[in-house]
């Protein structure tokens, strides 16, 4: 039914008056990774292996929400590890240059305890690809200092033990209409 809006003389603004579906999630893919893999190359970096997902977005103006989880494991102590979120061959959400710092999505140290800890990595990022081309987006990964070996769904050394257990990462992509 129709509905009458009083505004006063100064007031000042726009009304929608269709509905719209800015902000709405359009579609939703997930991948998940199960198995174990791990990283022995140094500072040259590598896809992370089953950690890749394509999505098409329906218009140029949307958004792809990128969700994801990485369970991480590096050698017990001080090791550097770097992973990089990618679109296609792009670093998408990477540091700015400083000095002779490794630049990177997410990176650090693995500062463990043990050999047998495996940490969850969250990360969330909102792109705006511009595009209604396939995209893939990916990780990346590689050891920019120590060329230790790095672990992904599995505590240091894959150990076939109880002690030792096994994880799963994903990687989520929605696209949200812009």
């Amino acid at each position: 039914s129709d509905r009458t809006l009083k505004l006063p003389s100064d007031g000042d603004g726009t009304i929608l008056t269709t509905n719209t579906a800015v902000g709405k999630t359009l579609q939703t893919i997930m991948v998940e990774k199960t198995d174990v893999t791990s990283f022995s190359g140094g500072t040259t970096r590598a896809d992370i292996s089953g950690i890749t997902v394509n999505i098409t977005p329906s218009a140029t103006s949307s958004k792809i929400l990128i969700h994801s989880t990485l369970n991480f494991c590096g050698r017990k102590g001080e090791y550097a590890f770097a992973l990089y979120l990618m679109r296609g061959s792009t670093d998408i959400a990477i540091g700015d240059a400083a000095s002779s710092r490794t630049r990177a999505t997410i990176g650090g140290l693995t500062d463990l305890d043990s050999n047998y800890d495996m940490r969850p990595l969250n990360y969330v990022y909102l792109d705006s690809p511009n595009t209604t081309s396939q995209v893939t987006y990916k990780w990346q990964w590689n050891d920019p200092y120590h060329n230790q070996t790095l672990y992904l769904n599995s505590t240091f050394g894959d150990v076939d033990a109880a002690y030792s257990p096994r994880g799963a990462s994903n990687i989520i992509v929605q696209e949200i209409a812009g």
